[in-house]
């Protein structure tokens, strides 16, 4: 089945396979059978994800504040779940070990939803990596895969990192 219409910068699938795309400035959402059941308007730089089975949004407009939302498929609404009090550069799936990973300026961070609390993974200042990430993977505290821009070769690289003890 054909879902969307032109470029998606964004798709999630909740535990039911409901479907939410993120596309010109809206968030649409689809049934499992790929009927568009709905549609949210929304402001520029929302990501969307999925943790224990639930689909979420999370807005983060550069230089500002981010804000949590839970994808409501019934009611074609979000609900925010919190503000947060830091500026978000990108986000990472927990893979199953966390609710959500946020990447900032300074390093990775997991996040959990129920207790709003967040909890440093890995620094980058501390870590003696030079360069900044634009996009991070993370397997779990100590295994880490990032994307960065390489001004020697004018492209994308990808590195793997693993943390060799509990002092580094």
């Amino acid at each position: 089945t054909y879902i969307g219409d032109g470029y998606s910068d964004d798709f999630v699938i909740d535990q039911y396979e409901n479907i939410a795309v993120y596309q010109d400035n809206s968030i649409k959402l689809y049934s499992p059978e790929g009927v568009k059941t709905g549609e949210i308007n929304v402001e520029p730089w929302y990501q969307l994800f999925n943790s224990n089975g639930e689909c979420y949004a999370a807005l983060y407009v550069p230089g500002q504040d981010a804000s949590l939302n839970k994808i409501d498929f019934e009611k074609n609404k979000l609900i925010e779940i919190c503000k947060l009090d830091y500026r978000i550069n990108s986000i990472c799936e927990g893979n199953g070990k966390y609710d959500v990973c946020f990447a900032f300026e300074d390093g990775v961070y997991s996040y959990n939803i129920k207790n709003n609390t967040i909890e440093e993974i890995i620094n980058w200042v501390d870590s003696d990596i030079e360069e900044r990430p634009e996009e991070v993977c993370v397997f779990d505290s100590d295994t880490i895969v990032y994307r960065y821009f390489d001004s020697t070769t004018h492209g994308s690289n990808i590195k793997l990192i693993r943390r060799v003890n509990e002092e580094t």
